[in-house]
């Protein structure tokens, strides 16, 4: 993939310094690093990057669970941030991957209704791979 390709399904992360190097933000990393390889060679008509936002004491989402983002029509690319709740330190990989189901969903809704695309059975593949059995954990 080159530098300015856009990859179909990206992940970023916003953390408060209290939480880094925290349970959420553990996962979330290695989750980065799932979905990167994962990623890579699929393709879609709406590529998506989520931002997982993860509370500490001094910032904290002002929402509960996705929104959409930005758009950008040059790369058709859509931002959803996904809120990471306080008690998803708990078992923060099935927190995280919920989360990420739900901003494909979302995705999804947008493309519909933008007419971009019907579905993106491509991205939800993906997210599926990623939770089953097989996909490596914390």
């Amino acid at each position: 993939m080159s530098m300015n390709a856009t990859q179909a399904l990206s992940i970023g992360i916003i953390v408060d310094s209290t939480a880094s190097g925290g349970p959420s933000h553990r996962a979330a990393r290695h989750l980065t690093r799932q979905v990167m390889l994962a990623a890579s060679g699929v393709s879609s008509p709406l590529n998506v990057n989520v931002v997982f936002q993860l509370p500490g004491d001094w910032i904290a989402p002002d929402f509960v669970g996705v929104r959409t983002g930005r758009f950008n029509a040059s790369r058709s690319l859509l931002m959803i941030q996904a809120a990471v709740p306080p008690e998803a330190a708990d078992n923060p990989d099935s927190a995280l991957l919920t989360l990420l189901a739900m901003a494909v969903d979302s995705a999804e809704a947008y493309a519909r209704r933008k007419k971009i695309a019907p579905d993106l059975p491509d991205l939800h593949a993906l997210v599926d791979r990623l939770g089953s059995p097989a996909a490596p954990s914390n």
